[in-house]
């Protein structure tokens, strides 16, 4: 028994320290090997105590498919060890921090107000504040309150941002004659790569009622 247990750690020493220089495919095909034989001869003495020859035989034959298995066991878990391990110390990636720097109103008469009939247009600075650069970048413009007689123009993909660029985005904007004077309120979105936002404001534009002429 005491040459079984001395035959053991013997080969699972082996095992390990041989493991640890090869690839994967072959670290699997090692441990096949030597588990097979392990198993092989652990069994040939198992079966030889317990049955003779005939029990040499047979204890050595299973030993060795059991021993088989276990080797590739002992690689997968260690394989599994090793990726868990690699996933934990992978750095997660900086998300980019855009921002909108500015929002510029242009009327056509200039007085700082979207006037009924009038056709105006809405631009939008977007500056990527951060290290990484911001990919399939798209700007989304919706109506709150007090817009109902505004309609838009249809949003336009931005694409790609880098880092510590301002790009320019404008939104044309046309004011039916029914707009009364008051305020317009519009939500500024900003989302990247899948769909996740990156950004979002609420804002006020000035309206202006058409004056009846008499």
């Amino acid at each position: 028994m005491n040459k079984l247990f001395t035959f053991f750690l013997f080969f699972s020493l082996l095992l390990f320290s041989a493991c640890a220089t090869m690839d994967q495919t072959s670290r699997t095909i090692f441990a096949a090997n030597t588990g097979n034989a392990i198993g092989s001869v652990a069994g040939l003495f198992i079966g030889e105590s317990i049955g003779g020859r005939h029990g040499a035989f047979v204890g050595s034959s299973i030993g060795s498919v059991v021993g088989t298995a276990a080797g590739v066991m002992v690689v997968a878990e260690e394989n599994t060890s090793r990726n868990r391990n690699r996933i934990q110390e992978m750095p997660l990636q900086e998300r980019a921090n855009l921002v909108v720097t500015e929002i510029i109103l242009e009327d056509e008469n200039n007085n700082e107000g979207i006037d009924a009939g009038e056709l105006c247009k809405i631009t939008f600075v977007i500056v990527n504040e951060s290290a990484v650069p911001a990919i399939d970048v798209r700007a989304v413009l919706n109506k709150k309150n007090g817009a109902g007689e505004l309609v838009l123009s249809d949003p336009v993909p931005i694409g790609r941002i880098d880092s510590d660029e301002s790009v320019r985005y404008s939104v044309a904007v046309t004011a039916l004659p029914t707009l009364k004077t008051g305020l317009a309120d519009f939500e500024i979105i900003l989302k990247e790569g899948n769909g996740n936002i990156a950004y979002d404001e609420v804002f006020s534009v000035r309206t202006i009622h058409a004056k009846v002429e008499k």
